[in-house]
């Protein structure tokens, strides 16, 4: 009797201050399988090792951005955990790495992360940027219907670029009946204003956009063509080639034949101008080296 009272009396495992980044919509439960994952991440991470792999973090646009070895990670973490769901829920799968890494970053390691100048603003949402992750790697000739929603490397050289031009994130709305703030993402850039207020008691569905909120990253549209001998079977055959977007890192601002690697989730986006399909590489990229 006296057991079961200690254990229905024992505190509910705190929530992590990462969590509202990366699940804002969901509430933390301990036994979660996301949960489990960033705790043991975490654990890694923690240690002196891990300081080592994190502390390259730097500031690219009002972001943090961490560019992590694959490979190196897995020395000091090889969870099963993390290969299935990098592989089957990518998206997830990032966001509980970029949790623990948050986690690590601002809060296990806050004194060395104090004196880092990339870290002054503080916490805040970051993008951990994979480099070495073989699983991803394939030729443009590969690309097939079932790479749709998979983490993908290619590498090729930019025959054709655009300018690099400003992406909307986000932007906080006011609403015209109470006043009350309400911030909102935009999909894709997309100018999306809220549905409805969120303070209690109002149900006003008209907004003014506050300007000065709103939180862009840089993006361009690139043509990559496959590296001539890249692919033995494909000898004597045309290259071919694949148009990405890249956004924000070290990928935006390539120049005209120079050879990138792009690493990133691929997707179908409709093009605005013509309404033809075309492959978008989000969220993140990286170039070689």
């Amino acid at each position: 009797m006296q057991a079961r009272q200690r254990a229905s009396s024992a505190p509910a495992p705190a929530t992590p201050a990462a969590w509202s980044f990366y699940f804002p919509d969901s509430a933390y439960v301990a036994q979660d399988r996301r949960a489990l994952l960033i705790t043991e991440l975490l654990g890694a991470l923690q240690s002196e090792e891990g300081w080592n792999i994190v502390k390259n973090l730097q500031s690219v646009q009002q972001e943090y951005v961490l560019q992590l070895d694959y490979q190196q990670l897995l020395q000091i973490c090889d969870s099963p955990d993390l290969a299935a769901a990098l592989e089957m829920q990518p998206l997830e799968g990032l966001a509980c790495l970029q949790a623990a890494v948050h986690e690590a970053v601002f809060h296990v390691h806050k004194q060395r992360t104090a004196i880092l100048p990339a870290a002054a603003e503080g916490p805040a949402k970051l993008a951990v940027q994979l480099t070495n992750y073989t699983p991803s790697e394939m030729h443009i000739r590969q690309l097939k219907s079932s790479s749709i929603g998979k983490l993908s490397t290619l590498r090729g050289t930019v025959t054709r670029m655009s300018h690099v031009r400003p992406l909307i994130v986000d932007m906080t709305f006011t609403c015209n009946k109470c006043g009350n703030s309400v911030e909102a993402s935009m999909p894709d850039g997309r100018f999306t204003p809220p549905t409805r207020c969120t303070a209690e008691g109002c149900k006003g569905r008209s907004f003014t956009p506050e300007r000065s909120t709103a939180r862009c990253i840089d993006w361009q549209k690139l043509r990559l063509q496959e590296l001539l001998g890249a692919d033995q079977q494909a000898q004597g055959k045309v290259p071919r080639s694949v148009e990405v977007r890249t956004r924000q890192g070290p990928s935006v601002g390539a120049f005209f034949g120079g050879n990138r690697a792009l690493w990133g989730l691929l997707l179908i986006h409709a093009m605005l101008d013509d309404q033809q399909q075309a492959q978008d590489w989000t969220p993140l990229l990286r170039q070689s080296a």
